[in-house]
């Protein structure tokens, strides 16, 4: 890698890990290359960590483990690309979410967040269906005609009194 390049991957890691207010988000080949650029030899460990040593001193540092399809090798800058959004919370959903950090039931508030917006996406998706359902019934009404409440009756009617005979 040439050395302009490294010079500006460790001026961003810098940045991020130094911002104020602190980024959630650093890109992890920023964080290596600040081991690598000394000289350090970088080492597969098990799982999702990787160690470094650098003048015989051993640095082990866990990465994150990724559900998402296709992440693997992926920063989180490089997944968060795309949707990198501040939140502001009314201090009652501030609240709730930390509660729920500090309760254990996750690890952060992105979680949180994350979470309360697959909720939604659930229920949008609910809804969407059910749209086109009706859609697709007033298409069919449209195109076969409707009945009256009384005709469908005195048709069900007539059909369970052929079946009883």
């Amino acid at each position: 890698m040439p050395q302009q390049s490294r010079e500006l991957q460790v001026r961003k890691a810098l940045r991020a890990i130094f911002a104020d207010p602190v980024n959630g988000i650093v890109d992890w080949r920023g964080i290596e290359v600040l081991f690598l650029v000394p000289g350090a030899s970088r080492t597969e460990r098990a799982g999702a960590a990787a160690g470094f040593e650098l003048n015989g001193a051993v640095v082990q540092t866990v990465t994150l483990a990724f559900s998402v399809p296709g992440a693997q090798g992926m920063s989180m800058l490089d997944m968060e690309a795309s949707m990198a959004t501040n939140v502001h919370l009314t201090p009652e959903l501030a609240s709730f979410a930390r509660a729920c950090v500090e309760g254990g039931l996750y690890n952060n508030v992105s979680e949180v967040v994350r979470s309360g917006l697959r909720l939604l996406k659930e229920q949008e998706d609910r809804r969407r269906a059910f749209d086109a359902m009706i859609a697709r019934s007033l298409e069919e009404a449209d195109d076969k005609g409707t009945r009256t409440m009384d005709a469908v009756l005195a048709r069900a009617d007539a059909a369970i009194e052929a079946a009883e005979r």
